[in-house]
């Protein structure tokens, strides 16, 4: 995954009291990134993101080649505005997170709901396909970058997932035990 492509031409950046468009090769290049999908009208995320603000800023502080790209999923850009001026890092154009590139990063990280924390390495590789839960519980980053598993379709899909396919199993074996055990077949209709 190239994440400068993956992110659009510009980027949203805080330069004092203002919000400016810049390139994002300086903000990104050789850091791992986190992409946090969320939004002001979602109250979880209303509720994790002074958490990971402040989790943000200590790492900052310690010198860690670390970034966060906001990907909104608010109702306008106004909304995407307010929300931005609360928090310390990136954001994605609004036109670009609710776009074709948006869509492409909620698929690749198989998204299915916000408030969503995906951290990325340098080099692309997920490092955490959902670190919401691990940065809540490391107020102070020491755990930073919050190494997990991945996402089951970002990494190869349901199959690679070995939840997923004991589930799969069990289902399986309990359709083929319930269907030897001598239960009627279905019912079938018989015409008149």
């Amino acid at each position: 995954m190239d994440i400068l492509e993956s992110v659009g031409p510009q980027l949203l950046v805080h330069d004092g009291q203002n919000i400016v468009k810049r390139s994002p090769g300086f903000y990104l290049k050789g850091k791992t990134v986190a992409f946090y999908f969320s939004a002001h009208w979602c109250p979880p995320c209303r509720q994790f993101t002074p958490q990971l603000a402040a989790v943000y800023r200590q790492l900052k502080a310690r010198g860690v080649a670390f970034e966060i790209v906001f990907v909104s999923s608010d109702r306008s850009p106004s909304d995407q505005e307010s929300y931005f001026r609360s928090m310390p890092w990136t954001a994605m154009l609004y036109e670009a997170a609710r776009g074709d590139l948006g869509r492409a990063l909620a698929q690749r990280f198989s998204l299915a709901g916000i408030p969503r924390l995906v951290v990325v390495g340098p080099d692309g590789a997920i490092v955490s396909g959902d670190a919401r839960a691990a940065v809540a519980a490391d107020p102070t980053g020491a755990n930073f970058p919050w190494a997990g598993p991945a996402s089951a379709v970002a990494t190869g899909g349901w199959a690679s997932n070995p939840v997923a396919l004991m589930l799969l199993f069990l289902v399986a074996w309990l359709v083929s035990n319930w269907m030897t055990k001598g239960h009627p077949a279905p019912m079938q209709h018989v015409p008149d």
